[in-house]
């Protein structure tokens, strides 16, 4: 996820390193230089969304800045099959993949 200029990407200033494989429960890495974002491994879990069960998942939690909480869910050979983004304790956006 480069932040520098369209079209020039720099070695490693300004990407986000969104996941350390291979993955497994309790990892936890900074996706930054400046420490202003991490990610976790919070459990191994199975998954049920409109688009069937998936099994083995990993539930990946995004630490940013206030109030920002994202929860994400990885299904092997899949990707994201669901994400959660808590903006407060009361307002929360929810999207899930479909398959077809």
């Amino acid at each position: 996820m480069p932040t520098s200029h369209p079209g020039r990407l720099e070695p490693t200033s300004g990407w986000l390193k969104l996941l350390e494989l291979p993955p497994r429960e309790s990892a936890f890495w900074y996706g930054d230089a400046e420490h202003s974002v991490s990610f976790e491994v919070m459990a191994r879990v199975d998954m049920e969304t409109p688009a069937g069960h998936f099994r083995n998942c990993f539930l990946v939690r995004v630490h940013a800045a206030e109030p920002y909480l994202i929860d994400f869910w990885l299904a092997p050979n899949m990707g994201i099959i669901h994400w959660h983004r808590h903006l407060s304790a009361a307002r929360f956006e929810v999207a899930e993949r479909i398959l077809r």
